[in-house]
C-alpha cells in the first residue's frame, strides 16, 4: 500500500470516528429520588429541548417529552424562586424510610424529603412523578 493510500485510509477512519461521537448531554434540570429503605433510586435528566434520560434503579431509557408536558415543566421551574430557597428541607428527626429528593436547576441544588417538600415545589414534584410513571 502506498503512502498516499495509507493517508487516505487513515483519513477515512478518522472521519468515521468523529462521526460516531455524540455531543455531550447537558441537562437543564436533574431530579433524583432515593429511598435507602427500599434500595431504590430514580434519576430524571431533562435537557433544554425536553429530551429525558430516565434511570430507575439500573434501567435507563430515553424519550422526548411532548410540548405540553415540557412547557408545564418550564413554567413550573420558572415560577420557583430557586435563589431564595434553602439548600435543605429535611425533617428534624432522621427517618430511614423517607425518600430523599434532590433537584438541580441553574446551578442551584435543593434537597428535601417526602415529608418536607416546600409548597412552591409541590407542582413540579408531581410533574416529575408523572414523567417517572410514563410507560414503565
Amino acid at each position: 500500500m502506498s503512502h498516499i493510500q495509507r493517508l487516505f485510509v487513515t483519513f477515512i477512519i478518522l472521519i468515521s470516528l468523529v462521526g460516531c461521537t455524540q455531543p455531550k448531554y447537558t441537562p437543564l434540570v436533574v431530579y433524583r429520588a432515593h429511598n435507602a429503605y427500599e434500595n431504590s433510586t430514580i434519576v430524571l435528566q431533562i435537557d433544554a429541548n425536553g429530551y429525558v434520560i430516565r434511570t430507575v434503579n439500573r434501567h435507563t431509557d430515553e424519550f422526548q417529552l411532548n410540548d405540553d408536558d415540557f412547557g408545564l415543566i418550564l413554567d413550573q421551574l420558572q415560577a420557583i424562586p430557586f435563589d431564595r430557597l434553602d439548600r435543605r428541607y429535611l425533617p428534624q428527626q432522621d427517618a430511614v424510610n423517607l425518600t430523599q429528593y434532590t433537584i438541580s436547576y441553574q446551578d442551584k441544588v435543593v434537597e428535601m424529603t417526602d415529608t418536607a417538600v416546600p409548597n412552591i415545589m409541590a407542582p413540579l414534584m408531581l410533574s416529575f412523578r408523572r414523567i417517572i410513571a410514563v410507560d414503565l
